[in-house]
């Protein structure tokens, strides 16, 4: 966080402003660094989507995997909306739900 503040005026305006300290520290770290975040994405949504398709796929399980790709690309086409905007619309959205929670 130290870092972030300290290199505010080179960070602002970008999706990921981590990415950018540690790509000019080493281009070689930020590549690391963008192949880690994307696996993580990867693991995030597969199992995100994974939940569901079981759930919704009945007891035989039948269209599961018809499903969980149907998911997977309706997420993806989704993910064009833009990171940015997903996270100024969700996590406020989320904090509120949160609260709501707390005072329920």
């Amino acid at each position: 966080a130290a870092t972030l503040f300290l290199r505010a005026g080179d960070v602002v305006g970008s999706d990921i402003p981590m990415h950018v300290v540690i790509n000019e520290i080493n281009p070689l770290l930020g590549l690391i660094l963008s192949i880690t975040i994307f696996g993580m994405i990867f693991n995030t949504g597969l199992s995100l989507y994974y939940s569901p398709a079981k759930r919704f796929s009945g007891k035989d399980g039948k269209n599961f995997r018809q499903l969980l790709i149907g998911l997977c690309v309706s997420g993806f086409i989704l993910s064009f909306a833009g990171f940015k905007k997903l996270v100024a619309v969700m996590y406020p959205l989320l904090g509120y739900i949160g609260w709501i929670l707390i005072v329920t």
